[in-house]
């Protein structure tokens, strides 16, 4: 008696000490892949006691993935005996992911201090197609203009695939122009046929402009590694006001 008492103590013991938990982790396949975002899916079941937390082990290689989401409400439950998880790898795991490459992916679930993981799955991204026409026009009319600041337009329109950036080059002259500006996925959110966006000198760039001063820019959309431009445009400062003109003078001419 004192002998099956004993046993199942270090029973007892060695368990605690070392037996998985008892949970289901799935890896489900990947959806919505495009050329540099994907959504992972996946799925945890059969648990007996709440995970801690929950998300993936991603990578380029499934010998080297790293941990790179750790929700501590996966599927926004609070208990369920089932939980569906889904993440975007650019708004939830901060990826931003390479045209025609594959990843790897992992789901876990850390229960009892162990992360119990589900089988390893991948996805390849699609090269970057010839579907990358997009038609980039710069407004002629510059707003709000200032002295020391503008807001400059663009439209983008006649895209099939949203573009990934869009953004401005900027000088004083129309052969040294110099990238100030850029929006990564601007639409990425909205399903439209085009869209207008502005750049605001003093708020979206480091320039600082001189009055009495022409200035040319060119904005530009990318997608992939597609980059089409719009036209060169140009304004002119005015003059700084009396009150303006002391520290207008000692304003560098631009600071990239």
């Amino acid at each position: 008696m004192k002998k099956l008492l004993f046993t199942g103590i270090c029973a007892a013991v060695l368990c605690l000490a070392g037996c998985a938990p008892k949970i289901n982790v799935e890896t489900l396949d990947a959806t919505g892949i495009t050329t540099d975002d994907a959504v992972v899916n996946g799925y945890i079941s059969d648990f007996e006691e709440m995970p801690s937390y929950a998300g993936i082990f991603f990578g380029t290689s499934e010998d080297d993935m790293e941990k790179i989401i750790r929700d501590k409400y996966p599927g926004n439950v609070v208990h369920s005996s089932e939980i569906n998880m889904d993440y975007d790898l650019i708004l939830d795991g901060g990826q931003e992911l390479e045209p025609d490459t594959t990843y790897y992916y992992q789901f876990y679930a850390r229960v009892n201090s162990k992360d119990v993981k589900g089988e390893i799955k991948s996805f390849t991204t699609p090269d970057v197609t010839p579907k990358a026409n997009v038609t980039v026009e710069t407004e002629k009319e510059v707003r709000d203009l200032t002295y020391d600041n503008a807001k400059l337009f663009v439209r983008v329109s006649d895209f099939e695939t949203k573009p990934d950036e869009v953004g401005m080059y900027f000088g004083t002259s129309p052969d040294n122009l110099e990238k100030v500006a850029r929006r990564k996925h601007p639409m990425r959110l909205y399903d439209v046929p085009s869209f207008e966006i502005w750049f605001e000198v003093k708020v979206d760039t480091t320039v600082r402009l001189q009055p009495e001063t022409t200035y040319y820019f060119q904005q530009y959309a990318k997608i992939g590694n597609t980059q089409t431009l719009g036209e060169i445009e140009s304004f002119t400062t005015p003059a700084a006001p009396p009150e303006a003109s002391g520290d207008a003078s000692q304003t560098p001419e631009a600071s990239k």
